[in-house]
């Protein structure tokens, strides 16, 4: 949702997301004016405006981001959580942008008049918002009806409906028109007490404004026709397993509160059904209950890349076995589900691919090869994919994937015999590190890649280690986190010829 956001608010997002990836507690207006191509200028008074910000957002909380006049660079306290969803979710709430596209949505506007009135503006600038608007939503193919409404896709006014109230209400206040709260509320009580277990609030919360939004749209008189759902679903009748349990009960809870005919309550409650399915909330869904023969198809297609390209990335001896294959499978179901069924209105996010790379760079590096092949695949834009798919693939590969088959053999020596305390903590932390394969060992050795020793065993400078003689602290914990990566990269670069893309900043990666 920055695009709602003015330019300069865009720029002080972008340079809080900097600073805060930075591996220091001092960062130089040079280095940012180089790695972000701003002017000096710019730099200094974006980085005084947001170090304003952020005190403004928490007066009382110890300072995260602080200016040096005198010595023109940032300092940062790591030790703070980061503000960055609190700094947006501020700006949001500020933004006129963001309040007309509410009131369009909630259907609150009855002129630019009255907009301008409400949030004490002009009417010059209220026209000015709904061209932005009507300009950016039309990639959506939404468009603002002259009475002030959103119509068009409706697929595409729902899910931008689902990210309004997820970045801009967050659990902060009811979002939904008063006069409609108590029947929705009653309305999803009962639903979710049809569910076999209970929810985490967290999806509970997300639950509920996806639920709210559609029943909302639903009452204002905007409904799905045929023509424009998918048919990833078989025919109701055909559904088993939990879908089918989940589609009975809300058919027989929603019939009599919609007034809606037969087949259109059955488009809406299939709707509903692939939405909450695509979003995770009936995590015991599988494709077995519900997919049509061609989203089985197509489900078979993404296995299909993820199995080639683990082939042409990693150049193992085999492919992944079947079991993990079909487990991935499984676990990214509401996933590709998420991006067939929305298609171009993905949930609007924003992968931290900056610090994915530095602790698991050859999954990054994997999973931005299957995203590509994806994208070309499926005829979609590298950005939509990105957005919709990197996080969860991510996750997913560094869970599921076999790290002894995929990464090259690191040895590590931990030289520690008379720090019994030490040694054990090392080994764990080492253990740890999933974007590596380590074999420890407790004797250097010329086989030794690494050694973590209380004194320096060498001074051959191809021969990296460190010297610990106490409790790493997180610095030196992220020191050889780095090193670790390093080696394991230049290893992996020998033996399967692939070279490795170098991710430095937080933008979007080439497609």
């Amino acid at each position: 949702m920055d695009w709602m956001l003015q330019k300069k608010e865009r720029e002080k997002l972008w340079l809080n997301t900097y600073l805060l990836q930075q591996n220091t507690d001092t960062v130089a207006v040079k280095q940012v004016v180089k790695e972000l191509g701003w002017s000096r200028y710019l730099v200094q008074s974006n980085g005084i405006d947001l170090v304003r910000d952020l005190q403004a957002l928490q007066p009382d909380a110890p300072t995260l981001i602080a200016y040096d006049e005198h010595k023109k660079s940032f300092s940062i306290n790591a030790a703070l959580e980061t503000a960055e969803h609190a700094l947006r979710l501020h700006y949001l709430h500020q933004s006129l942008r963001n309040l007309f596209l509410n009131d369009l949505f909630f259907e609150r506007l009855t002129s630019l008049e009255d907009f301008a009135e409400r949030h004490n503006t002009s009417i010059s600038t209220a026209r000015e918002i709904k061209l932005y608007l009507a300009k950016n939503l039309a990639q959506f193919d939404i468009s603002i009806s002259d009475d002030l409404k959103l119509v068009g896709n409706e697929r595409g006014v729902r899910q931008l409906g689902f990210q309004i109230v997820y970045h801009y209400y967050a659990a902060q206040e009811e979002p939904f028109p008063a006069a409609d709260r108590p029947p929705l509320k009653a309305i999803f009580e009962t639903f979710l007490a049809t569910l076999p277990q209970t929810l985490p609030e967290s999806a509970k919360l997300a639950f509920y404004y996806q639920f709210g939004i559609w029943h909302f749209r639903i009452a204002q008189g905007h409904q799905l026709h045929a023509s424009v759902t998918d048919p990833l679903f078989r025919p109701t009748a055909t559904l088993t397993g939990p879908v089918r349990q989940y589609t009975a009960a809300l058919t027989d809870l929603l019939c009599k509160q919609t007034g809606l005919s037969a087949d259109t309550l059955d488009i809406e409650i299939r709707y509903a059904m692939t939405t909450l399915v695509a979003m995770g909330f009936i995590p015991e869904a599988t494709p077995a209950d519900s997919a049509t023969t061609e989203t089985l198809a197509t489900l078979a297609v993404f296995t299909d890349i993820i199995q080639s390209s683990y082939l042409s990335f990693f150049k193992p001896q085999e492919g992944l076995e079947t079991t993990v294959l079909a487990t991935i499978g499984q676990d990214l179901y509401p996933l590709h589900l998420r991006l067939l069924h929305f298609n171009q209105h993905p949930i609007d996010s924003h992968p931290n691919i900056l610090n994915a790379y530095q602790f698991y760079p050859l999954h990054t590096a994997y999973t931005l090869h299957v995203l590509r092949r994806i994208a070309t695949r499926f005829k979609l834009s590298f950005e939509t994919v990105y957005k919709t798919l990197f996080t969860e693939y991510l996750n997913t590969f560094i869970d599921r994937l076999p790290r002894e088959q995929i990464f090259p053999l690191l040895t590590v020596t931990v030289d520690l015999p008379a720090r019994a305390s030490l040694a054990r903590y090392t080994k764990r932390l080492l253990a740890d590190i999933f974007g590596a394969n380590i074999l420890v060992t407790n004797h250097y050795t010329p086989q030794s890649d690494l050694y973590i020793a209380d004194f320096a065993l060498t001074a051959d400078q191809s021969r990296p280690g460190f010297v610990w003689q106490e409790i790493p602290t997180i610095p030196q914990i992220t020191m050889l986190y780095n090193q670790v990566h390093t080696l394991t990269i230049q290893k992996f670069e020998q033996v399967t010829g692939n070279q490795i893309e170098r991710i430095t900043n937080n933008q979007t990666p080439r497609a």
